[in-house]
């Protein structure tokens, strides 16, 4: 009797690209591609709140990055990953697969509150976050030796930050419980958890802006979008017997303070 000729067969992958990209480790799972192509892994990310990732072009949002999950889905089933959305591949062409385990993703914004993918991003709110996440997963096909794979689980986060000049985007006054109700400003001007907005950048209508009047020993925090306000240094500025010291706030991280110093 003749013995059957094994079958050694292909171990399947998952991709996205129709088999250009194979995912075949748990490191190309959770990994996130940027627009002019920089691939970033949980293995090379170096990105933190201070120091993050900065995305290539102006004006663009969480749904430029790839990444494994399809647009405008939060968490998906690898079964329907490569059932729905046919997220798989195998080089010796199989044509069916079976697959079990999870993909989840969130995006927040710097204060914890949940973001859309689609959003085009604001140097205020920035970083954003992105968690990845996924446990024990495998993928297997009908046929072959080599005709499964696992994936471990893991879980990274990427820290974000739009292609963005720095500026201004609060100014915290103090920690007074009277910026709420009857005592809060109006919306486009004092934001009750954050301070007041900025009203203008010209310098022509700084007058706008809070405040316009000051004493000695008076001071405000400012938040700065785009870059971290502890780190920044300026030289002491005087105008009309009154000096505007910066130093980082001592209340408020990452924020800078101004003193005003004068007669």
């Amino acid at each position: 009797m003749q013995t059957p000729p094994v079958i050694h067969g292909s171990f399947p992958y998952l991709t996205s690209d129709s088999r250009i990209t194979k995912v075949t480790a748990i490191d190309d799972l959770l990994s996130i591609q940027l627009s002019n192509g920089i691939k970033i892994t949980p293995s090379t990310n170096t990105s933190t709140v201070i120091n993050p990732i900065v995305l290539p072009v102006v004006e663009q949002s969480l749904s430029d990055i790839d990444m494994m999950l399809p647009p405008l889905v939060s968490s998906v089933s690898l079964s329907d990953l490569v059932n729905i959305y046919h997220y798989w591949g195998n080089d010796k062409f199989a044509t069916s697969i079976t697959a079990k385990g999870n993909l989840l993703v969130m995006f927040t914004d710097k204060d914890g509150n949940a973001v859309s993918r689609s959003d085009v991003l604001d140097i205020c709110k920035a970083p954003y976050k992105i968690l990845l996440n996924s446990g024990i997963s495998r993928l297997a096909i009908q046929y072959g030796m080599l005709n499964s794979r696992v994936f471990t689980s893991d879980s990274v986060t990427y820290y974000i930050n739009p292609k963005a000049q720095p500026k201004v985007c609060y100014l915290k006054v103090g920690n007074t419980a009277l910026d709420t109700g009857s005592y809060a400003g109006v919306t486009n001007i004092w934001n009750p958890n954050k301070g007041l907005l900025v009203q203008s950048t010209d310098p022509s209508s700084y007058g706008f802006n809070f405040p316009t009047t000051g004493a000695d020993g008076l001071y405000f925090d400012l938040d700065i979008g785009g870059v971290n306000g502890s780190q920044l240094v300026w030289a002491p500025v005087s105008h009309g017997g009154i000096t505007a010291i910066m130093t980082p706030s001592p209340d408020n991280e990452g924020m800078t303070r101004v003193t005003l110093a004068g007669a």
